[in-house]
Formats: C-alpha cells, sequence, structure tokens
C-alpha cells in the first residue's frame, strides 16, 4: 500500500483547481409544511436534474458558474421556476422549493432568485467576480486589474506575501511561471472570462504551491446560439493632457459549430491593447506589417486569443479543448520598463518580447448523479527575449584595424552601437576565437560598464547591457474525483503530475567585461561580468490531496490534507560535475534529495441564523521557491543556485463574521494572522566569496477587513471596504542581502516594502434599467459607476540608514475613476457608448521605491528648493532636472471614448 501511495505521489504535482459548482435545498408542501420525496428538480434544456430523497432534499453538482433557471415538478402539485439562479465556483447555492396540492392542471409560478449576501458555506477569505460584475468595474481589461482591487491586495501583494505566493489557474489548470515564480505567465483579457473566484485565505486542500492567494478564473463557453460582441476604446479623442496615445480592442464570437449534427460548441475571443502610456521614452519603434498595413509598434503592446471547443457526446461525457495565445511587447528599459536615466538615449535601451500559450484537453465522465471524474492534459509554454536591436553580446565590443600591421587588435572597452555598423562574422584575433565583432563604431571612454554617465545623472554614452532569452515547457496531468458520496459529504480527491523543462540565459555588462576562454556554460562564455545560466533543467512537481466538505445541520465544515513532492530533475541528481563544482564554488557540502511536505487545511462555518455566520480556519500552506534561485549556476561567480532550498511556509489563522443588516445590505468582518518563514534569502560563503540563496528569512502580516455591501435596489448598488493590516520582516526580497552589502545585518525585523496599512476601496453604480427614467427627466438605459481607490503610504528608509530600515512613511495615494454609459437597441442587438475617466482628480499619487527618486530626509518626491540632508546645499536647477523623475508619480488624468455592439 505504501509503495502504491508513493507511486501516485511520484505521478502528481500542483494542484487541481475548482471550475464547478453545486445546487442544493429542501422542497416541502405548501400547506403542510412536511417534505416531498420524489419530486423532479431540473435545469430545463440542460443535463442537469436530480429528484428529491425521502427528506424533500436534492442536490445537483458539477455546474459550471453562471445563470441558470431552475423548475420543481411533481404530479399533483403546481409547479414553480426559479430564474436568474447563481451558481457560483466551490459553493453550494440554496433554492428551497414550496409546492401547492393542485387537483386540476393549472400554469405553474415563476419567480425570481436572488443570491444570498450570506452563504453559510463559505469558510474562507473568497470574493468572487461574474462577468456583469466585472463591467460594472471602470477599465478593468485584464484579470489581474481586478485583483489589485480587493481588500488585503497591495499592487499583486496578497495580505503581506511576495508578488510570487500568489497562483493564477485558468479552467482549473495553473500558468504559474516555473522560472520567475507563481505569477499570472498568461493574463487573460476580462472579455474571455465567465467568473473569477479570488481566495486570499483559507483555501482548501486542492489548492497547492500558493502561500498567499489563488485567483480561479473560468473561461466562456458558446451557448446554443450564436452571439458576438465587439469593443473599441481609445484616448486619441481626448484633449492631449489626458491621452497617452492608446487603443484597446476586444472580440468575443461563440454558439453552436455549424454543419455537425452533434453538440458541439465554441467560443473565440481576443484583444489588443497599443498604448505610448504616460512614460513615453518616444525609443524608435519596430515597424510592421499586417494584411498588407504598415504601423509602428508602441511603448507597450499586447494581444491576447482565447478558443475554447466544447462537445457534449452524451449526458455523461463531456470533452473541452482550450487553446489561449498571449504576445506581449515592450520597449525601453529592462524587462520593457522606464528609466529616466536614458532620457537622452532611449534608442540605446533594450526591447523586450514575450509568448505565452497554453493548451488544455479535458474530458469529464458523469458516473452518476452523485459523482463524476475529470481527466485533464495541458501544456504551458513560456518565452521571453530582450535584446538592443536584435544584437548579439559579441556584436557590442570594439576592435580596430591597423593597416600597418595588418591585423585585427582588440581594444578593452565598450563600442557604442552604430545602427549602420558592419558586423563580421566568424574571424580569429590573436589565436582568439570571435564570433562576431562590430566595425566602425566609437569607443567609450572611461565606461567600466558600458556607459558613461553626465554630471547631472543622464547618461551621455553607451548602451545598457542586457541580454537574455529563457524559455519554459509545462506538461501536466491531472486526475479529480468528486462524489456527494451522502447528502451531509461531498468528497474530493485527486492526483497530479507536472513535468518541466527550463531554460535560461541572461547576460549583463556583456560590452565591458570578456574573460577570454573561460569555461562557463551557455552561450558567449567569454562575455558577461554577471551571468545567469541553466540550460534544460527537468524538475517533477507532485501532490495528491482529500478533501471532505460536511454540510450538517449549522455546521460546514472542510477539512483536508495534501502530500507534495518535488525534485529538481536529473540535469542536477546525475550531474556529478555540476555538483563537484557547486561545492567547490560554495564551499558547502552537496545534499540534495527529494522534498516532501505536508500541508493540513481545516474550515469551519457556523450559520447562528439566516442573516448571520461566522467561519474559522486554520492552514499551512507551502511552495517551492522560484526556480531561478535553485538552477543558476555555479561556474560564473557572484550568485548561485541552490538546488536543496526548501520550500517556503505559511501559517496561517482566520475569522470572519458576517451579518444581514437589510433586505439589501450586509457587513463582513475578517481578521487574519500569517506566520512566514524559510523565505529565500542570499548567505556569503565561499572563498573566493560568493552570494548563495538559503531559506533564512522569515516574515508576519496581521490584519482586519471590514466591507459594507449593497445589493441592487432603488438604482443603486455599491461596497466599501477597509483593511488595516501590518506586515513585518527580516528581508522584502531574494536580493536584499546583497544590496544591504557585506557587513551589515539586521537585528529585527522591519516593515516589508509594500507594507501598506491602510487601504479604501469604494465602488457605488447608479443604473437606470429600460423604462426606468430618474427624477421623471433622464432617459433610461444608462448607468454611472464610480470607483475610489484609497492606501496611506508605503514605507521607506530615511536618510538612507539601513539601520533605519523602512521606518518612515511616503504619503497616502488616492484616486477616482469614473465609467458613464448609455445602451441603445440596434435591431436584435445592443450598442453601447461609454467613457473611462482615470485619475478624475488628477492627483499625483507617489508610485516609486527607489530611493533616487524621493527625498530620503522628508519621504516625498523632490521639490524645488529641497537640500541635501548632511551638506544642506539646495539643488541646482539642473540637478532638479535628473531629480525630478515622471515615473515617481502614477498615471495623470486618462479619458477614455469607447464603443461596444453587441448580438
Amino acid at each position: 500500500m505504501k509503495k502504491a501511495i508513493l507511486f501516485l505521489i511520484l505521478l502528481s504535482t500542483g494542484v487541481y483547481a475548482g471550475v464547478t459548482g453545486k445546487l442544493a435545498g429542501k422542497i416541502v408542501d405548501t400547506e403542510t409544511g412536511q417534505p416531498l420525496p420524489s419530486v423532479n428538480i431540473f435545469i430545463p434544456d440542460t443535463r442537469f436534474g436530480a429528484a428529491t430523497d425521502e427528506y424533500g432534499e436534492y442536490y445537483i453538482i458539477q455546474l459550471p458558474p453562471g445563470e441558470y433557471t431552475l423548475r420543481a415538478e411533481m404530479m399533483g402539485y403546481r409547479s414553480v421556476t426559479v430564474k436568474k439562479v447563481e451558481v457560483r465556483i466551490d459553493r453550494t447555492t440554496i433554492i428551497n422549493f414550496e409546492l401547492k396540492p393542485t387537483v386540476i392542471e393549472v400554469p405553474g409560478i415563476t419567480v425570481t432568485a436572488e443570491r444570498p449576501l450570506i452563504e453559510h458555506d463559505v469558510t474562507a477569505s473568497v470574493r468572487y467576480a461574474s462577468r456583469k460584475e466585472i463591467e460594472r468595474t471602470p477599465n478593468v481589461e485584464r484579470s489581474t486589474e481586478l485583483v489589485r482591487l480587493q481588500p488585503g491586495v497591495t499592487g499583486s501583494h496578497v495580505r503581506g506575501g511576495r508578488t510570487s505566493e500568489t497562483v493564477y489557474y485558468i479552467d482549473g489548470i495553473a500558468v504559474r511561471h516555473p522560472i520567475h515564480g507563481a505569477t499570472a505567465a498568461l493574463d487573460l483579457d476580462v472579455m474571455s472570462i465567465e467568473e473569477m473566484e479570488m481566495l486570499t485565505g483559507g483555501f482548501n486542500a486542492e489548492y497547492g504551491e500558493a502561500q498567499s492567494g489563488v485567483v480561479n478564473i473560468v473561461t466562456r463557453e458558446g451557448s446554443k446560439r450564436l452571439s458576438s460582441e465587439v469593443l473599441y476604446k481609445t484616448d486619441n479623442l481626448s484633449p492631449k493632457e489626458c491621452s497617452f496615445n492608446t487603443d484597446y480592442a476586444a472580440f468575443a464570437f461563440g454558439g453552436p459549430i455549424p454543419f455537425l449534427p452533434v453538440d458541439a460548441r465554441f467560443f473565440f475571443s481576443g484583444s489588443g491593447s497599443f498604448t505610448d502610456t504616460y512614460l513615453n521614452n518616444h525609443r524608435t519603434r519596430d515597424e510592421r506589417e499586417f494584411l498588407g498595413m504598415s504601423y509602428h509598434d508602441r511603448q507597450s503592446n499586447s494581444t491576447n486569443f482565447n478558443l475554447k471547443l466544447t462537445y457534449n457526446i452524451s449526458p455523461n461525457y463531456k470533452l473541452n479543448l482550450g487553446y489561449r495565445r498571449g504576445y506581449q511587447c515592450y520597449s525601453g528599459y529592462e524587462g520593457g520598463g522606464f528609466n529616466w536615466d536614458w532620457k537622452n538615449l532611449p534608442d540605446s535601451t533594450n526591447n523586450t518580447e514575450k509568448i505565452t500559450t497554453q493548451a488544455v484537453l479535458s474530458f469529464t465522465h458523469s458516473l452518476s448523479e452523485n459523482s463524476f471524474y475529470s481527466i485533464h492534459l495541458g501544456h504551458l509554454f513560456t518565452h521571453s527575449h530582450d535584446d538592443l536591436w536584435g544584437r548579439t553580446p559579441p556584436e557590442f565590443w570594439h576592435w580596430e584595424y591597423y593597416w600597418e600591421d595588418t591585423l585585427w587588435e582588440y581594444e578593452w572597452g565598450y563600442a557604442r552601437l552604430l545602427q549602420d555598423s558592419t558586423v563580421i562574422d566568424s574571424f580569429a584575433i590573436d589565436s582568439i576565437a570571435v564570433d562576431s565583432a562590430v566595425v566602425d563604431s566609437e569607443y567609450v571612454e572611461n565606461a567600466s560598464w558600458g556607459w558613461h554617465h553626465d554630471a547631472y545623472g543622464f547618461v551621455d554614452e553607451g548602451v545598457y547591457q542586457y541580454w537574455s532569452d529563457d524559455s519554459s515547457w509545462v506538461w501536466t496531468t491531472k486526475f479529480n474525483f468528486t462524489s456527494q458520496i451522502h447528502p451531509r459529504h461531498l468528497i474530493k480527491f485527486g492526483f497530479n503530475v507536472d513535468y518541466e523543462d527550463v531554460s535560461y540565459v541572461n547576460i549583463q555588462y556583456y560590452g565591458s567585461f570578456r574573460s577570454p576562454g573561460a569555461e562557463r556554460p551557455g552561450p558567449w562564455p567569454d562575455y558577461g561580468l554577471y551571468r545567469w545560466v541553466f540550460e534544460h533543467g527537468h524538475p517533477w512537481l507532485g501532490a495528491i490531496y482529500l478533501q471532505d466538505k460536511m454540510e450538517l445541520p449549522g455546521l460546514v465544515v472542510n477539512i483536508g490534507a495534501r502530500l507534495d513532492y518535488f525534485t529538481p530533475g536529473e540535469a542536477i541528481l546525475g550531474d556529478t560535475l555540476y555538483q563537484q563544482q557547486w561545492e567547490k564554488a560554495t564551499g558547502l557540502e552537496w545534499e540534495l534529495e527529494p522534498t516532501q511536505f505536508f500541508s493540513p487545511r481545516l474550515g469551519i462555518s457556523h450559520p447562528i441564523s439566516e442573516r448571520t455566520s461566522i467561519y474559522f480556519n486554520y492552514g499551512r500552506f507551502q511552495q517551492i521557491p522560484q526556480l531561478q534561485y535553485l538552477f543558476r549556476d555555479p561556474w560564473t561567480g557572484t550568485w548561485c543556485g541552490n538546488p536543496s532550498l526548501k520550500p517556503q511556509k505559511t501559517i496561517q489563522y482566520e475569522f470572519g463574521l458576517s451579518h444581514q443588516f437589510a433586505p439589501d445590505l450586509a457587513a463582513y468582518i475578517k481578521l487574519f494572522n500569517k506566520d512566514m518563514y524559510d523565505y529565500v534569502g542570499l548567505m556569503n560563503v565561499g572563498m573566493p566569496p560568493i552570494w548563495v540563496w538559503v531559506n533564512r528569512g522569515y516574515g508576519r502580516a496581521r490584519g482586519i477587513e471590514l466591507e459594507l455591501k449593497k445589493r441592487y435596489s432603488h438604482h443603486t448598488s455599491g461596497s466599501i471596504s477597509y483593511t488595516y493590516q501590518n506586515g513585518m520582516g527580516y528581508s522584502s526580497w531574494e536580493f536584499m542581502e546583497y544590496y544591504r552589502g557585506w557587513e551589515w545585518e539586521p537585528v529585527r525585523g522591519s516593515r516589508l516594502d509594500w507594507d501598506r496599512n491602510h487601504k479604501i476601496v469604494a465602488a457605488l453604480s447608479i443604473e437606470a434599467s429600460k423604462g426606468e427614467y430618474l427624477f421623471g427627466r433622464l432617459p433610461d438605459r444608462w448607468r454611472l459607476d464610480i470607483l475610489w481607490d484609497f492606501g496611506s503610504g508605503l514605507p521607506y528608509t530615511p536618510k538612507d540608514d539601513p539601520t533605519l530600515q523602512n521606518q518612515g512613511t511616503r504619503p497616502f495615494t488616492s484616486t477616482v475613476d469614473v465609467h458613464l454609459q448609455k445602451e441603445f437597441s440596434v435591431g436584435k442587438g445592443e450598442l453601447r457608448l461609454f467613457a473611462d475617466i482615470l485619475n478624475l482628480w488628477n492627483n499625483k499619487n507617489v508610485k516609486t521605491s527607489d530611493k533616487n527618486w524621493l527625498n530620503p530626509w522628508t519621504g516625498e518626491p523632490y521639490k524645488y528648493g529641497d537640500a541635501d540632508g548632511g551638506s544642506h546645499k539646495i539643488y541646482t536647477w539642473r540637478e532638479m532636472q535628473y531629480k525630478k523623475n515622471p515615473s515617481t508619480f502614477s498615471a495623470p488624468r486618462q479619458i477614455k471614448l469607447g464603443v461596444k455592439l453587441g448580438f
């Protein structure tokens, strides 16, 4: 038995995310109140249905999220139909019926359901956003943009955790980046989304490889009839000061696949976003062609496509095939950002391209009304490339030809690249083979790093030296079984497998540092001061989990556990040369074995009354560190990976209370405590010294979240949330020990870089539906959405004194966004005109954490009249031109006008 369990673990990985929900309830006789057995309850025009048991109870499992119509019928009773029944991921929606006896056939009763504000089966911090709710949020185009507005979230940090601690799932398959951690490798456009589930604490055992948050996305499927929608918006019709040369377009098209005699459907969607951003660096853009038309890239360009095919083979068999592709292209600094230093030489900065594809084949078999299983085969591919005008590192060296000696002679220095320079391939200089070289270029004097700064800080010669190319392939196989083995017990069991192939090459300062004959892995081993290389690492990850959702009278219990497994693969375990070099470089003993870790989860909910419920959860959450910190090679120096890193761990406790004050008003209170340990940090070892990653960091986060929600009534709906949280830790990121220096070590924790103590998010919608005229004068079919996002300042280090790490607080931020729309009928379709006004009051919100752009003596952006805190010398006008970096602030006011057409 033990061998069998171990075999399952070895053939398993990650997690299978829930993509379905459940309906349940009780049916009684209106006159007697007695339960009615054998009532037929079903969803018309679907395969979903059930019959009540002897206690009048029913349940329907395996329902995709969305709105349904539910009907109850029984001979001798008047039928009842309930419309707009909402089903959500991993939730039980309760719909009870009262049937009235009748001796003659009479028309049935139809009512409209309202989703309860208090859900008694919730045992964790979870928030949902349906397609309709997403549309009510101004200017949300990508899934990650919606997550940032949730209570307890600062940027991409969930409840004090690092950005890599949140995992995104699309249709049940994780889209974490294998090299750089659990970030969203594929950021879907919202037009492709049916529903989003956002878990910020207490998630069940089926979710693994996440310490702080889980974002579960279910994409749209084709319906029984053809439908389409097209959206376009731009800021180029707005005043110049409110325009960043931005265009966004999206489309969706779906329905039955034509000319097929079976129940097969498709859904195809896509989007494109093109903008120069408010930080236009004016770099020369690449020219492209599309359908015979030429155009130039903008500073930030992205496209996204999603195809989903559904084949309902029979009432018990269903097949889904999904394919998604995301593309991003940025121009500017390393990673596509904005670097004020290079303001005068934008064409000397890099261009970045990223491609992500995901393919998922899913098969679902309903064994009975109570049980089903699903099998998933997935493939995720990621690729990212950074370079300057397509040149490779050898092409950035300066070579001069001396006619009198008829020899090529090597100059130790860096060449400023000219776009019309000549490239010569495959020649030799002093018996040293060179792949290629740039001739007729200019030598940059006194530029040991490859560029030269003027007296005020701007780069006036050279190019940015950063070349990278990384690729990853993830093959996933997983099995998931769900069974309502008893009316009170919903069991889930799953085991999965991921096999990964990861390669990463990053070469920095390749034009300033060259070591002829160096024996280092990767391409161009002679070039670069910092080289982070690993090629074709093949790690395996695995997990097996068991979970039971017990829905008892007055008590709901979610209890489960998972066992995870990780091995770095034979590329490391079987390479004795790698092991010997690692021991030589670090001076440490090689100790590496596959890792196993156990994670129990418990959630309890107690409905005190129909209007009040409390819950508590406890969980142990563990996550393998980013693979780049395991696999960086031991040959290059400076930094070295550590394949024996242990999982990072989080232990969280949470308590929640919800209460409904009125039919359309409810309040929610949540308190949480998180202890994070075994965080990855650097330790200096070996001789000559080298930095190696080890498990040495820790952190702690505590907080309270308050939320007041008003459901739609009397033309209005809205919510307001307040979060207080405090995040402390040893370090804020994996390189902090290196930048702290060789000597100084903190004796206690300090505020983490993303520790925002106070956050308020308020949303208000005012709406007039068809035939409704507010105040008797305003037209119908319009809606106004207002969103206010307020946050206290993030920490900074006063006086640049490391002993005062993050003890100061920067200014607060406040942004108001507005969405206004008006709808019209166009034949059988609908036309929507709208406007998005972002940062309505044009606030200058500080966003930077870079000490170069904040006055360390005040914690505020530099302004004219500021003086150096040490010498008390007032900065000159020219010095202030450098210090007044526009990226210190978030975007100013932007106005987008748009149109949406749907049929």
